[in-house]
């Protein structure tokens, strides 16, 4: 498991931003939807504030039974040098060609079951957060989202938990995977919880109660969000055979969820009242502050 802390620079304290995840994108596909694709690179360049993580599957070469395989040969390790650079160009042009623009959007990316080992231990997605120098985040991650203003210290922070989801039972019905997910995330303590790998599209918040640990007790409500990632790959392509229609799985969804993250203050005469008698305006700070989870798909 990555652990990583991020810190992320915002105007205010009541600046909202979205969270772009994306995976199975599968550029080398023939079933990739580059007008989806490039709609979801637009968005995210173009939006202020906002920031993206990968998980996985980014190209489509090679799935973990075709790895295995090239492993057993043993005989002459020389014989994969060609492979190697060429998946090594591979990784290098779409880095170029779609990473680069949102490099400074980009928190991470992860490992998806979609990929190729060199022969230097290194995977092609190791190999592309070295060539954008973002950190790689492994199989399965947490990152510690840290929230502040420009030289201010941190006003806010949210967990969020992310997996590719291979080797993880996923339900092929939208309400069997929007439940594994909510099940599976009752054990693990985060704010944000993604998954990728089955290609459904969906997000959807619940809210979770506590109290405060510290100062006036009182009853809390925060807000948790739960999304699976889609997909940017057609499941179903004219005059060819492709792996759903094999495995008869339903089309997919193409597309990408965002999450906006949206800070609320709301009205507190308590508050308030401490102020006007100190003569000072309400601060903002993290202690009266609340936030709104919404999903779009």
């Amino acid at each position: 498991m990555v652990l990583l802390e991020h810190r992320h620079i915002i105007p205010t304290v009541m600046t909202p931003f979205p969270i772009f995840p994306f995976a199975c994108v599968h550029e080398d596909n023939q079933g990739h939807s580059s007008e989806k694709w490039r709609d979801f690179l637009w968005e995210v360049k173009h939006t202020p504030n906002a920031l993206a993580i990968g998980l996985g599957d980014y190209m489509d070469f090679l799935r973990q039974h075709a790895r295995d395989f090239l492993s057993l040969y043993k005989t002459d390790r020389d014989s994969f040098k060609k492979l190697h650079d060429w998946r090594r160009k591979a990784a290098d042009d779409f880095c170029e060609k779609y990473l680069d623009p949102i490099r400074d959007k980009l928190i991470g990316l992860s490992l998806g079951n979609h990929h190729h080992e060199f022969g230097d231990g290194i995977n092609d997605t190791m190999y592309m957060c070295q060539q954008l120098k973002v950190p790689y985040l492994g199989v399965g991650f947490f990152i510690r989202l840290q929230l502040a203003q420009p030289n201010r210290t941190v006003h806010q922070t949210f967990l969020i938990l992310g997996h590719h989801g291979h080797k993880i039972s996923t339900a092929q019905t939208m309400g069997g995977s929007v439940n594994a997910l909510l099940k599976r995330a009752g054990s693990l303590g985060a704010d944000i919880y993604i998954q990728a790998h089955n290609h459904q599209k969906h997000g959807t918040t619940r809210p979770e109660l506590t109290a405060t640990r510290n100062g006036t007790l009182k009853l809390i409500e925060r807000p948790k969000a739960f999304i699976r990632a889609g997909c940017f790959v057609r499941g179903y392509v004219p005059n060819c055979v492709t792996y759903a229609e094999e495995k008869l799985y339903e089309p997919t969804e193409i597309g990408y969820v965002r999450l906006d993250i949206i800070p609320k203050q709301p009205y507190d005469p308590e508050k308030y009242k401490q102020n006007v008698e100190q003569d000072k305006k309400l601060s903002g700070k993290q202690g009266n502050l609340r936030y709104e989870f919404k999903t779009y798909s």
